[in-house]
């Protein structure tokens, strides 16, 4: 063997990061030689996959193939807690990952923000996007119309409530038989 290769040092300036084994012949490191966590790297300093932790002791959220975060997120160290939590990739959700957010992974919540661990959607809601509404952002929020959601529909002076509580179509209320008005907001005899 040619003791003369050195192995690899970790940024610690320890050889093997003092967790591996370092081997005589090549002067590698057996990162499998660890007895406490997973270790992996050229120097034994990074974590396999699907470990996080100081140790590379934690193992990070499978999916049921046995996927760190379904192959769809990050792993890392929950910053209050150290626990492993997944960083989900934009348009997935859950502890592991593994559900489409509303809407779906391409275009979830239609735009909007996916909520990384409940999947629940913050809708758009601006001049420049509309006013979305609903579970996935699909419906226009209540007071605005169009195929974008950026029509206001007319407002009753009284109640404040768009067309009266009537359905609305493109800033224009579609008032029941009975009513009238901008805003649906007359219901006498001149209906």
């Amino acid at each position: 063997p040619d003791c003369a290769t050195a192995c690899p040092t970790a940024a610690n300036g320890r050889v093997c990061n003092a967790v591996g084994a370092c081997q005589a012949l090549d002067g590698s490191c057996d990162c499998a030689a660890a007895t406490v966590g997973q270790w992996g790297g050229a120097a034994c300093d990074a974590c396999l996959a699907g470990w996080t932790g100081a140790n590379c002791s934690l193992q990070c959220p499978v999916d049921v193939q046995g996927l760190p975060c379904s192959g769809r997120g990050q792993c890392a160290s929950d910053a209050l807690t150290a626990a492993p939590v997944c960083a989900c990739e934009v348009g997935y959700f859950g502890p592991d990952c593994g559900q489409e957010c509303p809407g779906g992974a391409r275009f979830p919540c239609m735009g909007g923000n996916c909520d990384g661990i409940t999947g629940a959607c913050e809708c758009l809601r601006s001049p420049a996007f509309g006013y979305w509404d609903g579970a996935a952002c699909e419906a226009c929020l209540e007071g605005w119309s169009g195929p974008s959601c950026q029509i206001p529909c007319p407002r009753n002076p009284a109640t404040n409530a768009s067309c009266s509580g009537s359905p609305c179509d493109d800033g224009i209320c579609r008032c029941p038989q009975g009513s009238c008005g901008t805003s649906c907001n007359v219901t006498d005899f001149t209906c």
